[in-house]
């Protein structure tokens, strides 16, 4: 067995060829061990609707039971589904098979422990050795006595959870609205026309395909072109994107302009505030968010609390500053109060409810936001470079360089990406030409300066291992 690790997003690799039923079962096995191996462990399994998911969800179930714990198979459903019933069931832990917003091509497991969170990296570190190390997990045939189960219930469980949780702050009545819900041909596809049904919209459903070959292929909250043009054209008053496992939510209004999580979090923040419900006069986005929504906060006299990229980070950050409301620009929003993770769903009835509520557009409502310019690029560097590169002084002395040159108020941001050999770099200010500038040569640079890592790694010499 492979070394296996777990990244800002769990496991996640090309099916089969990087992860595959082998993968599953080791993880499985491993979670269980870690969990206790006995006859009283309960772990909840759901999963996306991608062609693999169902055969490694089998796997990992595999895994449990040859370590002695019960497997609950829930079918398939969002992820903010399964880390619900994790908590509301009292398991003592859940296993999601899903790649969220990639293409069927790749696949991916993440765990999460009995209240229903992401676990934390030392967590996540031990159980990624054990399922790499099987020797270390002393099993036998004695104990391979765990029983797979099945919850009947799950689905409307949930979707029974998401109404309650719509109508928290007062009535969710989206009666009269034309909206239309692109399901990413995910694991939304069942669950989100029962639930915007029932809260009174005349639903419009898109890619709603449950064979998951066309998985987050051209559609859903990563491509919104579609909808946009299928909005126009029915005129919506609306229209509501997901990715493949439903924990992210990218809207597009009435004229089918994009709506994304900045501006999302701004509505719902300032919605909360109305309210005198937004805990501590604040909430959480990422170092990666647009200087728009700084502005805003700062407009409204609100804490912004800034966390590194990913849920994981963004639920640490909601715990420690005590805020209830968090995401990022992808459309990842955290209530923390109400669901463990993010939630698109939520998020988007939350949103249309303030919009039904106000009886104004949501190109109005969703104008909290003013976005700067902001530009992003990626250079892949060789797998040698990771980490090292930022000790590179030409690098370094760049980066302050350009940021000087693009002037106060602006943002040159480059980190490196938790799941691939992959620097994300982002500059952000009011002066498009500058930052677009400043980005080229800052990428021009990375390339340049990590180049010889590859050069190093083909030129080793066979046999012997190199620092």
């Amino acid at each position: 067995m492979p070394e296996i690790f777990f990244g800002i997003h769990g496991i996640r690799g090309k099916t089969v060829t990087e992860i595959g039923c082998e993968t599953a079962l080791a993880v499985g096995r491993a979670f269980a061990c870690a969990l206790g191996k006995n006859k009283e462990t309960k772990i909840l399994i759901a999963w996306d609707t991608r062609p693999s998911s169902e055969a490694l969800a089998a796997s990992a179930a595999a895994g449990i039971c040859s370590a002695g714990a019960n497997a609950v198979m829930l079918g398939v459903l969002p992820t903010p589904a399964l880390t619900y019933l994790v908590k509301s069931r009292k398991a003592d832990g859940g296993i999601m098979i899903t790649a969220s917003n990639m293409t069927s091509d790749y696949t991916g497991i993440k765990l999460f422990g009995k209240d229903g969170m992401r676990l934390e990296c030392r967590e996540e570190d031990a159980i990624g050795y054990l399922a790499s190390h099987p020797e270390e997990m002393e099993l036998s045939a004695e104990a391979c006595r765990g029983h797979i189960l099945s919850d009947k219930n799950a689905e409307w469980d949930y979707i029974r959870k998401l109404i309650r949780s719509a109508n928290k702050y007062g009535d969710c009545d989206l009666t009269g609205m034309k909206l239309a819900v692109d399901c990413g041909n995910g694991a939304a596809y069942s669950t989100a026309e029962k639930f915007f049904s029932a809260l009174g919209a005349s639903v419009y459903l898109l890619n709603a395909k449950p064979d998951g070959e066309a998985i987050n292929r051209g559609c859903g909250s990563s491509h919104t072109e579609g909808l946009a043009a299928f909005v126009r054209e029915k005129k919506c008053h609306a229209g509501v994107a997901f990715d493949g496992d439903g924990d992210r939510c990218i809207a597009v209004d009435e004229n089918g302009a994009v709506v994304d999580g900045d501006k999302i979090i701004a509505v719902l923040a300032d919605k909360l505030a109305e309210c005198n419900a937004l805990t501590g006069n604040g909430f959480v986005s990422t170092i990666m968010c647009n200087l728009g929504l700084c502005i805003f906060a700062e407009k409204r006299g609100l804490f912004l609390a800034r966390a590194k990229v990913g849920d994981r980070y963004i639920t640490e950050k909601l715990m420690l500053e005590g805020f209830i409301l968090g995401g990022e620009q992808n459309g990842a929003v955290h209530f923390i109060e109400d669901m463990p993770s993010a939630d698109g769903q939520l998020t988007a009835a939350r949103l249309l409810g303030i919009v039904a509520e106000r009886k104004k557009p949501l190109s109005e409502v969703a104008s909290l936001v003013e976005r700067c310019p902001q530009v992003m690029a990626s250079v892949r560097i060789p797998p040698r470079a990771r980490e090292v590169w930022k000790n590179d002084d030409v690098i370094n002395e760049t980066v302050e360089r350009l940021t000087k040159m693009i002037g106060n108020g602006a943002r040159l941001l480059v980190r490196e990406s938790g799941s691939d050999p992959i620097i994300r770099i982002m500059a952000e200010g009011k002066n498009f030409d500058e930052i677009n500038k400043a980005l080229l040569e800052m990428a021009d640079v990375i390339r340049l300066r990590t180049a010889h890592y590859a050069d190093t790694a083909e030129n080793k010499p066979e046999g012997k291992e190199t620092d």
